[in-house]
C-alpha cells in the first residue's frame, strides 16, 4: 500500500497539470507545476491561502458557490472551467 501511494504522489508531483487539493475554502497542497502555472516562486506562498488567490474576480462567486456545493454533498460538476490568475495579476 505504501508503494501505491508513492507511486501516485510522484505521479502528481511530475504531472504536467496543476493539480491542488483544497479543504475548506484553503488550498492544502499544490503540485510542481501549479506553482509555475500561478508565477509563484515556491509552494509555501500558496498553502494555507484561500482558494479564491488563482482564480480570476470574474470567476469567484461561481468557483465559490461550487466548492460549498461539494461540501455539503450536493451535486456539482465534475469539471468546470475558470479565469486563473497569476501572482502578477495575469
Amino acid at each position: 500500500m505504501l508503494k501505491a501511494k508513492e507511486r501516485y504522489r510522484t505521479a502528481i508531483e511530475h504531472s504536467n497539470d496543476a493539480v491542488s487539493i483544497i479543504r475548506g475554502d484553503k488550498m492544502q497542497y499544490v503540485n510542481r507545476r501549479f506553482v509555475e502555472i500561478f508565477g509563484y516562486d515556491r509552494r509555501e506562498e500558496i498553502i494555507g491561502k484561500p482558494v479564491t488567490l488563482v482564480v480570476h474576480p470574474d470567476d469567484r462567486d461561481m468557483v465559490m458557490t461550487i466548492n460549498q456545493r461539494r461540501q455539503r454533498g450536493e451535486p456539482v460538476p465534475v469539471r468546470y472551467e475558470f479565469k486563473g490568475m497569476t501572482k502578477d495579476g495575469r
